[in-house]
């Protein structure tokens, strides 16, 4: 007996509507977390992509002077944003002009002498570069921008999600129970009544109601067991009436066999008288004829002696 088989069809129904939906409320969040992550992490590096490129615009005119101060102050304005980890300007030498903040948990070489930008993804921060341009390669700038935020969002995000899941999986169970209970309701009625039926229990009849489908099935099967009965006590009947002329036939043949032993004995009996007294006639006529022969041969040996 395997362990499904101990619960009803309506419980195995709304459990295998349990699974399902559980599955596909997962499927669901994981497909609406990687999509949307995968859209704010674009959207976020594009726009750091677009702050470090500013950075490096900004970065120029301290960079051709060579000024530390100058160089400073721009990475300070830069590094005063929360998400900013740190900024440093780099010559084209790759000699360090100022920096402000952590520099060190970037691992990616920083693309020099092209004018392209690039960025690193590591496990806790983004690493942005950008060349500095004008008219020739000046340097780069460096920004380390943190994911706290991001990750934040990205919880905040997960949360929600799961939440508006879960409320709309519970409406879902709920309506999907409700409407399946019509449906395995009915099914286990008419196998209680079907049981009843086969044991031999007469008078059952379903009772379920709902759609106009489901109330014609209803007449239907009442019908049937309706008939069924009819059939039966029908049957019955017939059953009745054949066995009591059998037993009629069965009466008056045993009748018939007892005056026919009567009679056979009553016959055998009258005819044994007449057949004894021909048989003592016959026996007195054949000694009186034995004792004739006897004479007449006693007569002839007279004769010739």
């Amino acid at each position: 007996m395997s362990l499904l088989d101990r619960y009803n069809i309506q419980q195995r129904f709304n459990f295998l509507i349990f699974i399902s939906i559980i599955l596909a409320s997962c499927f669901l969040i994981g497909f609406m977390y990687k999509l949307i992550s995968n859209y704010i992490n674009d959207y976020t590096s594009h726009y750091w992509r677009e702050h470090t490129a500013t950075f490096a615009d900004s970065a120029i005119y301290s960079v051709i002077l060579g000024s530390t101060s100058q160089s400073e102050s721009v990475v300070h304005s830069f590094a005063s944003d929360k998400n900013v980890l740190g900024a440093t300007i780099y010559n084209s030498r790759g000699e360090l002009l100022a920096s402000y903040g952590a520099k060190s948990v970037c691992e990616l070489n920083p693309p020099l002498r092209t004018e392209e930008p690039s960025y690193s993804d590591n496990r806790d921060s983004w690493c942005f570069y950008s060349p500095i341009y004008q008219e020739s390669y000046l340097g780069y700038v460096e920004l380390v921008i943190s994911k706290a935020e991001y990750d934040l969002v990205m919880k905040k995000l997960l949360l929600g999600s799961i939440l508006i899941i879960l409320i709309f999986s519970l409406f879902f169970i709920v309506i999907v129970r409700r409407l399946s209970r019509l449906f395995t309701s009915t099914l286990m009625e008419m196998a209680m009544v079907l049981n009843k039926v086969s044991l031999g229990e007469r008078g059952n009849r379903v009772h379920f109601s709902g759609s106009s489908e489901i109330n014609n099935m209803r007449i239907t099967l009442n019908d049937m067991l309706a008939n069924i009965e009819t059939t039966e006590t029908e049957l019955e009947k017939s059953v009745e009436e054949r066995t009591s002329a059998l037993k009629i036939a069965l009466e008056s043949s045993e009748t018939a066999n007892v005056y026919k032993a009567q009679i056979m004995s009553m016959v055998s009996h009258e005819m044994k008288t007449p057949l004894h007294a021909i048989g003592d006639i016959c026996n007195y006529w054949l000694s009186v004829y034995r004792m004739i022969l006897f004479s007449l041969k006693i007569e002839h040996y007279m004769q010739r002696h």
